[in-house]
């Protein structure tokens, strides 16, 4: 699959306005900043425990819907591409995809991202910050850019079931089959054959 890494290039401060994320928004005064990392351990402190980042990219060439996934950050973050909100995501250590097709252009396009430290995950249900030696805000995980067809699996999942004795066993599997085209899926068959290699 066509794929980018984002991970030159990123403007960052801490606390930032509001209006960050639209595309004719100076950020000539930020500093840049390296992606992936907790921000606190690039030397940036934010009263508020939020951060915006922002990434002017060019769209990989290609057919099929563009995405943008991220591989983890800390613990909420908010997406914008091209001054349009996309997504709302909390969880420091889940992976979320955004899909950017309908936003994005062929010229130069502008991601923003707030982060924030403190959410209702992090707080109630995580609590790593309770654990770490330092505020673990930040894109912390590699963020990639990348296209797939429009008819593409979107999930699957494996499960063994042993016999009794633990010598025989059937593998069963769900596959989730996405259609993101505006037309309608056709039928079709999915069939894994599992082989032995001697």
């Amino acid at each position: 699959r066509n794929q980018i890494t984002l991970k030159d290039g990123w403007r960052f401060a801490p606390d930032p306005p509001a209006g960050f994320w639209e595309p004719g928004f100076k950020d000539d005064a930020w500093s840049t900043i390296r992606v992936p990392a907790h921000f606190e351990m690039e030397g940036f402190r934010s009263r508020q425990g939020v951060g915006g980042y922002r990434k002017h990219f060019r769209a990989p060439g290609g057919h099929g819907r563009l995405k943008l996934r991220f591989e983890g950050v800390y613990s909420g973050a908010e997406v914008w591409v091209n001054g349009t909100r996309l997504a709302y995501h909390e969880g420091g250590a889940l992976p979320f995809e955004v899909d950017i097709t309908d936003a994005v252009h062929g010229r130069e396009n502008l991601l923003a991202v707030r982060v924030t430290q403190h959410t209702v995950t992090s707080d109630r249900l995580d609590k790593m910050s309770e654990y770490a030696d330092f505020p673990l805000a930040g894109i912390m995980r590699p963020v990639r850019l990348f296209r797939v067809p429009f008819i593409h699996i979107g999930g699957l999942a494996l499960s063994t079931t042993f016999d009794a004795a633990y010598r025989d066993a059937k593998i069963g599997t769900r596959v989730a089959v996405l259609n993101e085209s505006s037309s309608a899926l056709p039928q079709a068959t999915v069939e894994f054959r599992l082989r032995d290699s001697e």
